[in-house]
């Protein structure tokens, strides 16, 4: 039997996912460096994320920026 040459098919949100990231993590960035006004918490998978988000805080996940660097490769 002959074997077919896989195609990987782009999905469509991808680039627009790869902003909405970007711009997550900028701002994070610029909170916790005092270049913009904000309340950063790190918060684990099983936190009040919807309590801190009620309290006008940006919410860092660490496991999914793990996630993030490891399917990345940085």
């Amino acid at each position: 039997m002959a074997k077919q040459k896989l195609r990987r098919k782009k999905i469509k949100a991808t680039d627009n996912l790869k902003q909405v990231m970007a711009d997550y993590f900028y701002r994070m960035d610029r909170i916790s460096t005092g270049k913009e006004e904000g309340k950063l918490a790190w918060c684990t998978s099983v936190g009040p994320a919807e309590l801190l988000k009620a309290f006008d805080f940006e919410v860092h996940y660490p496991e999914n920026h793990g996630s993030i660097l490891g399917a990345t490769r940085l």
